[in-house]
């Protein structure tokens, strides 16, 4: 995960591949506990909070998993549009 949010992503914003989301989504690893946040480093409260093993997480990430079948709390529209969003190449 922190390869795409800290990596990949930003470099689809610097390239102008992509938008800044309009809102911050946090991701939560239920199997390690830790959290990554959409775009990296925003100071936004999330408008969606994703929980999942970090192996959905990563398949999300990358497009191969759809959020519906995970716990979403907040805002799923919001999650589902920074998804949306070129977060990879």
């Amino acid at each position: 995960m922190a390869e795409v949010v800290e990596v990949l992503h930003p470099r689809q914003l610097r390239l102008g591949r992509a938008e800044d989301p309009q809102d911050s989504l946090l991701l939560v690893s239920e199997s390690s506990g830790r959290q990554w946040r959409v775009p990296a480093g925003s100071s936004a409260e999330p408008a969606a909070v994703i929980r999942a093993c970090g192996a959905e997480l990563a398949l999300l990430l990358w497009g191969r998993l759809e959020e519906s079948g995970l716990t979403v709390s907040g805002d799923a529209r919001a999650a589902a549009a920074v998804l949306a969003g070129p977060l990879t190449p």
